[in-house]
């Protein structure tokens, strides 16, 4: 879902858009062309954020059973979209299987293009509480 956003006062109008990523591998690859095929269309600050069900680095996940050719899809999109990560503060994984011994990974994400960093120098993004969810909510 994507929304055009002015704020009060400000004449620089920006973009949000908040995904949930699909499961399956098949899919994966036409949410990230849909995702490149938006940017193309729509100019100004974005902000992406949400749940890509991807993760696009070996520490993003707490075992060696890694998905490698999404690891390769995922920061070529970021590239491609001139997008950067949102550094998150206080945890390493927001997503648990909740398992006896869980997998862990960082599937959570917010991305930002540079124009959004200039016109919102100032953010953080937080954890938090995961009580009632096998994700944890982010924060910005």
């Amino acid at each position: 879902m994507s929304a055009k956003l002015t704020l009060v006062g400000s004449p620089v109008p920006w973009w949000i858009t908040v995904v949930y990523g699909p499961q399956h591998d098949d899919e994966k690859v036409e949410f990230l062309n849909e995702l490149l095929q938006f940017r193309e269309a729509n100019h100004g600050p974005w902000l992406l954020c949400g749940d890509f069900n991807m993760i696009y680095q070996a520490e993003d996940k707490n075992n060696d059973r890694l998905d490698r050719r999404n690891m390769r899809r995922f920061p070529a999109f970021i590239n491609m979209a001139h997008l950067q990560e949102i550094a998150l503060v206080g945890r390493r994984f927001t997503w648990s299987s909740e398992r006896e011994r869980p997998t862990l990974e960082r599937l959570d994400r917010f991305l930002a293009s540079v124009d959004w960093f200039v016109a919102f120098p100032y953010h953080c993004l937080k954890p938090l509480s995961t009580d009632c969810s096998d994700h944890c909510p982010l924060l910005l």
